[in-house]
């Protein structure tokens, strides 16, 4: 299942609103070939591997185990059911990392293959489940119309976000992390202040860009539409940019994005559009890069005196605390009570 995750990996943030899934087939021990969803609407990942399979394993079909990330799909869609390509093979033996959220598999594709009399295990081991928690956040969040939403910080050891003249607060171990968690996600959102006081390009650089079949789109937040043209993430035609308004509502907003097919949202902005959206309760899981620089009184705090973020009904859990390079980092994972 390791194996079928790193595949999954490869897809992700190229196959929204769909999820990322890999595929592995398993012969004596061995594996003889491998899959992945790399793109909306293209083949899915059980077919792909089933694809690059030679002709003498084909053959051998009554042999070989299917291991996939995700529940195969049992419905025609961009593309025909899953459940259906396996049955053609023969395979008789099928290990899914998870059921599928989505309610128009939710189960289906399973029984489908166990009618057919192909055995069927569900793992839902918790690398998997780690794996798919935005997407099945999301599938829950149907109710309430809004994507996963991350929201990254970097902090100073005296907790400040910003200082004039002070270009990086994190070490490099902790921008290259962030540069991962990018790749990750359908957009990245930013107020206005920080478009135009750190001009950011808000891309995904180096190795983590070369297999994306899109990028994350970049969205400012601003109640204005006014922007210094020179900003670059105006000109530089590096990746989609979307300019947004918090009117009527944050919720609004995520709604909107939630009907164009954002699935992962991550929040880079500043104190104000972080808080605006952890006082709202719009923020399921924390990103904290902890730097040891004390930056000082004269520098902009994360959260002010004024700024208070209410704990209705929510709970949040340390789910990762570890050293990065030369910085900390924290994952808070939201639960609500």
């Amino acid at each position: 299942m390791q194996e079928a995750l790193a595949e999954a990996r490869k897809g992700l943030g190229s196959t929204s609103p769909n999820p990322a899934v890999g595929a592995v087939i398993v012969r004596g021990g061995k594996i003889i070939a491998r899959g992945h969803h790399r793109y909306f609407g293209g083949p899915h990942a059980e077919v792909e591997a089933l694809s690059r399979l030679s002709r003498k394993d084909a053959a051998r079909r009554r042999d070989l185990t299917l291991v996939v990330t995700l529940e195969p799909c049992n419905h025609y869609g961009k593309t025909p059911p899953c459940t259906e390509a396996i049955l053609r093979t023969g395979i008789r033996r099928v290990i899914v990392g998870m059921l599928d959220p989505h309610k128009i598999v939710a189960g289906q594709g399973v029984q489908r293959l166990r009618r057919a009399g192909v055995h069927v295990t569900v793992m839902d081991s918790p690398d998997v489940l780690d794996f798919y928690r935005p997407y099945t956040t999301y599938q829950t969040n149907h109710q309430q119309h809004r994507p996963y939403v991350t929201l990254k910080l970097a902090l100073s050891a005296d907790g400040k976000i910003a200082r004039r003249g002070v270009k990086w607060i994190t070490g490099p171990a902790a921008r290259r992390e962030v540069q991962r968690i990018r790749s990750q996600v359908d957009g990245i959102l930013i107020g206005r202040r920080t478009a135009v006081l750190d001009n950011p390009r808000l891309t995904v650089r180096g190795p983590l860009s070369k297999n994306r079949t899109k990028l994350p789109t970049r969205i400012i937040l601003t109640r204005t539409a006014k922007l210094p043209p020179g900003l670059r993430l105006l000109r530089d035609g590096l990746a989609p940019t979307l300019i947004v308004s918090p009117k009527p509502s944050l919720q609004a907003l995520l709604a909107n994005l939630a009907k164009k097919g954002f699935v992962h949202l991550l929040i880079e902005g500043g104190s104000i559009t972080a808080n605006a959206f952890l006082e709202q309760n719009l923020v399921d899981e924390i990103h904290l890069f902890i730097s040891p620089k004390i930056l000082g009184p004269a520098a902009l705090p994360a959260f002010t005196p004024h700024q208070h973020i209410r704990p209705y009904n929510v709970h949040w859990i340390l789910r990762n605390a570890g050293p990065i390079g030369q910085d900390i980092r924290l994952t808070f994972q939201k639960i609500n009570s």
